[in-house]
């Protein structure tokens, strides 16, 4: 129930972020160049993943972020964390 009016009370916040966010979107258009940084690290970042990142095995600290991103939502949505497991 606590969930439900958390949801209606945040409706009027919904529509303000999908409205700036087409503001944003024009903006963008309108003028890319503070961006070209920001697009220039993604690049680079998905260049060293794809060749050196992505085929090692999954650690104790991965396993441990994914585990905790699980608990944090758990915690900002209410819910009881029931057990926080992590090993490789």
């Amino acid at each position: 129930m606590v969930r439900i009016i958390i949801a209606i009370l945040m409706m009027p916040w919904v529509a303000g972020f999908g409205l700036q966010f087409l503001f944003l979107i024009k903006a963008i258009y309108v003028q890319p160049r503070p961006l070209v940084h920001f697009a220039i690290g993604v690049g680079v970042y998905a260049f060293i993943w794809y060749f050196l990142l992505r085929k090692r095995g999954r650690g104790v600290w991965d396993t441990f972020e994914h585990e905790l991103a699980h608990a944090i939502f758990c915690v900002l949505l209410f819910k009881k964390v029931r057990a926080f497991h992590a090993d490789s």
